[in-house]
Order: structure tokens, then C-alpha cells, then sequence
């Protein structure tokens, strides 16, 4: 039985929806969890020196026989403009970020993918999937 409580040390990158550029980094990031009795509460602190987010990120999901699931909330809303900058707002709805992975018991980590489905109207006003996704891995410290 894997023991969720406490830190854990990980990385994400991006694939679907982003650029080359930003598909070349990994994001370091530290998830320290509070485990309840099926559910789990926690917050993430995202290296921003290396591309993460600065903001309040708290975390909420499941973990039950290996597999692990959880969704990540911002305070504020996150996006990359035309010149890959990331741009920050204050925003009512901020997009949640779903993270679902296994762990690996021959590499002692949870290995997984994340993604974040928004919606966009086309210019012809119709409204459309705008899907991001990556991958994500974390070990305990």
C-alpha cells in the first residue's frame, strides 16, 4: 500500500494544443498531500523560474489501488499569448486541469497524462472543443 501523504516531487510538460517551444520544457512542481479516508485535498507549488505558474493551486482527487486522479485549481486563469507569453487574469471561471496516472512500482513514481478542455467560439460563432493535454510524473521525497 503506497502512502500519498506528504511531498512529492514531479514534473509536466505539454503536448496537444501548444507550441514546439513549450513542448520541449517540463515543469518541475511540489504536491504535498493531506489524505482522507477515500478523497484527498492538497496544493501544488509550481517552479516558476523554470516555466511553471505563480499562483494559489490547490488539488483535490482519488487514489485507490495504484491509480490516482485528481484536478488542479487556479485562483486565476493562465494562457500564452501569440508570442508564447504567459498571461495572467483574475477570472470567475478558471479551466481545471484533470490529472489521471498509475503508479509505477518498478520506478516508484506515478506516471500520467493531464488535460484541460475548454470551449472557444470559431469566427463563424460556433462553439468548439479546445483541448490541451501532457504528461506528468511524480515521486515521493
Amino acid at each position: 500500500m503506497i502512502d500519498i501523504n506528504g511531498e512529492w516531487i514531479g514534473f509536466y510538460n505539454y503536448v496537444e494544443g501548444y507550441s514546439v517551444t513549450n513542448q520541449l520544457q517540463s515543469v518541475p512542481f511540489i504536491m504535498i498531500i493531506d489524505k482522507g479516508i477515500d478523497e484527498f485535498i492538497g496544493k501544488i507549488i509550481e517552479d516558476v523560474a523554470n516555466g511553471g505558474i505563480d499562483d494559489e493551486i490547490i488539488v483535490r482527487g482519488k487514489f485507490n489501488n495504484d491509480v490516482i486522479d485528481f484536478i488542479k485549481f487556479y485562483k486565476n486563469a493562465h494562457y500564452m499569448d501569440e508570442n508564447n507569453v504567459q498571461e495572467s487574469f483574475v477570472s470567475d471561471t478558471c479551466p481545471e486541469v484533470y490529472y489521471s496516472g498509475q503508479f509505477c512500482h518498478s520506478e516508484n513514481k506515478f506516471k500520467g497524462e493531464w488535460k484541460i478542455q475548454d470551449y472557444i467560439f470559431d469566427e463563424e460563432g460556433i462553439l468548439q472543443d479546445n483541448i490541451f493535454s501532457g504528461f506528468w510524473e511524480m515521486w515521493k521525497k
